[in-house]
């Protein structure tokens, strides 16, 4: 009856996987730019979501080392065994993800999520709370993928002008200027190997 509760309580947590994929990993900063780069090249649905979402979540996988094996033979291959109990599993999990958050979270961020619940920062790492610490990753998470975004956009946006000045210059205000400008920038960016450098980019961002 324990081994069928404990199996019912690790596919009822699977569930919450997405969720800790969001908010524990490097994977909301890939999927803001991969999504800022198709709207920036001017394509709605190329490449589709799926597509993009498949490529940040390996690309996280890449990036975080040996973070995901460890947590498999770790705690997973254990607890699946019953070597360890769900509480020496879930504290496990918990170290491992404040191991990988703590030195890439901002203190700025840190300090403003501690202010929201009115309690002060606490002197040591160890003591910093993972209810705490989870949202203010995020929060870097977003601010680095929304300035990361911005520079990868600006050239596009460059791109966009010159082929409207153009445009209007030859007295060609009927024609719409992406028409023109698209082309243009899926040239550049495929001669530049744009997901390769970018995605390569992001990766270094997150070595500490």
């Amino acid at each position: 009856m324990a081994e069928q509760f404990n199996w019912f309580t690790i596919l009822t947590s699977l569930t919450f996987l997405p969720f800790f994929l969001v908010a524990v990993t490097p994977f909301l900063r890939f999927i803001i730019v991969y999504s800022a780069i198709r709207y920036a090249l001017g394509l709605q649905q190329s490449p589709p979501n799926i597509v993009l979402i498949a490529l940040a979540i390996f690309t996280t996988i890449a990036v975080m080392g040996d973070v995901p094996s460890q947590i498999y033979s770790g705690v997973l291959l254990p607890l699946s065994e019953q070597d360890i109990t769900l509480k020496v599993a879930a504290d496990e999990i918990v170290q491992v993800a404040k191991g990988w958050m703590l030195p890439r979270v901002s203190g700025d961020d840190l300090e403003a999520v501690y202010a929201m619940s009115q309690s002060t920062v606490p002197a040591t790492a160890e003591e910093v709370s993972i209810t705490k610490l989870m949202p203010a990753y995020m929060l870097s998470e977003l601010a680095y993928g929304f300035k990361a975004a911005f520079f990868v956009m600006v050239p596009f946006l460059l791109v966009d002008l010159v082929v409207s000045g153009v445009l209007m210059s030859l007295g060609m205000i009927m024609l719409p200027p992406i028409t023109v400008s698209m082309p243009i920038k899926l040239m550049l960016f495929v001669l530049l190997d744009g997901w390769s450098l970018i995605t390569l980019n992001l990766a270094q961002s997150t070595i500490i």
